[in-house]
């Protein structure tokens, strides 16, 4: 979609208002869930079916800057945003995951070529005539890869669910240390950012602070209308008692990242596992 001129402060709907977010600062972690949540699935709507629903999309992008606070839900397990999500992020492989192989390799996908003729090889030297030689040589170092690779390389969506064979016969110090070496590995190659530790109400605070909400909601009233909205007009809507900063330079360096960063799929999905972890102790 082409965007017309920058849009101007006097240009902000008037149903936009920073005190309709003061619920913000006493949001508890499923709040926030929610929230950003809700914001989260009206993008990827967006991103997917912009031109199918433009007129719904128009009226939702209205319709949060008039109400922007989503009421509270109840939570459950296998409640999620791209997988079902449980009180505990670690879980053993069922059965049923097991025997039916999990993601399949599509006979039409030229991506998966490669695997699937190793695979075709290795299940002769399985189960056919063995030959032991070059052909299944490669066969064996194409396959012999995490599986997580494989997917990846194929283009299957994971939402960051992978299985991992762990050796309970050692030591728990061992396993520790194993573990976070592998976590470290696997996600640098898989891209997914890394969450050191549980959700706090300090970060709560820094998202409330920082307009996170606000800004979500006004970038996406925005892009949806095929407007643009430089980061100058989006510190003064945002931030219209402050003076001394270079309001730009901070939607740019911090209220940007910290909102794309809060309504991403990994931030979404702890946050439900977090909660359902606090519910729980309750």
């Amino acid at each position: 979609m082409t965007k017309t001129a920058a849009v101007q402060l006097s240009d902000l709907p008037t149903s936009f208002a920073l005190e309709k977010y003061d619920a913000c600062a006493s949001f508890s972690i499923a709040d926030w869930h929610n929230n950003l949540m809700q914001r989260a699935l009206r993008r990827n709507t967006a991103a997917d079916y912009r031109d199918h629903h433009i007129d719904e999309l128009k009226r939702a992008a209205n319709d949060c800057l008039q109400n922007p606070i989503f009421p509270a839900r109840e939570l459950q397990e296998g409640d999620g945003f791209e997988k079902n999500v449980f009180r505990s992020q670690i879980r053993d492989q069922t059965a049923f995951e097991l025997l039916t192989g999990g993601s399949t390799l599509a006979a039409d996908d030229e991506r998966a070529r490669a695997y699937r003729d190793a695979f075709t090889v290795m299940d002769r030297e399985m189960h056919g005539e063995a030959k032991y030689d070059q052909e299944a040589s490669h066969a064996y170092e194409t396959l012999d890869v995490p599986a997580w690779t494989m997917l990846n390389d194929i283009g299957i969506n994971m939402s960051g669910a992978v299985t991992v064979n762990v050796d309970l016969f050692a030591s728990d110090d061992k396993l520790v240390d194993d573990f976070k070496a592998w976590l470290r590995v696997t996600r640098r190659a898989l891209n997914i950012p890394s969450i050191q530790r549980r959700f706090t109400r300090a970060d709560f605070d820094r998202w409330q602070q920082n307009k996170v909400l606000a800004f979500l909601d006004l970038s996406f009233w925005a892009d949806i209308n095929g407007l643009r909205l430089t980061n100058q007009i989006l510190g003064v809507a945002l931030f219209p008692e402050e003076y001394t900063i270079a309001l730009a330079d901070r939607i740019r360096k911090v209220v940007a990242p910290l909102a794309l960063a809060a309504s991403s799929p990994v931030y979404i999905e702890a946050l439900l596992s977090q909660a359902l972890e606090e519910a729980e102790q309750k």
